[in-house]
């Protein structure tokens, strides 16, 4: 598998993941949280491989989504567990 193709096939893969999670969010699981951080430690592998091959301008929009969907996952997590 080529760069190239990684390139395109991941987002695509990682927003599928990002909305399935959002559904479960909806419909009240747990699990919800745990598998947003998850998916947000491979979006930062993804941003962290774009900016290594393609320059830190094709990734710099991504880094504040990054951090800010994890904080808020993490603090979703941390509540949800408390139910």
């Amino acid at each position: 598998m080529t760069w190239a193709t990684v390139h395109t096939v991941l987002p695509w893969l990682l927003s599928a993941i990002t909305l399935y999670m959002t559904v479960l969010a909806g419909n009240l699981s747990r699990n919800a949280w745990a598998l947003g951080l998850f998916n947000q430690a491979l979006w930062c592998l993804y941003t962290v491989a774009v900016w290594h091959t393609t320059g830190p301008l094709s990734a710099l929009g991504l880094v504040p989504l990054n951090v800010g969907l994890t904080l808020v996952y993490w603090r979703n997590h941390r509540n949800w567990k408390r139910l």
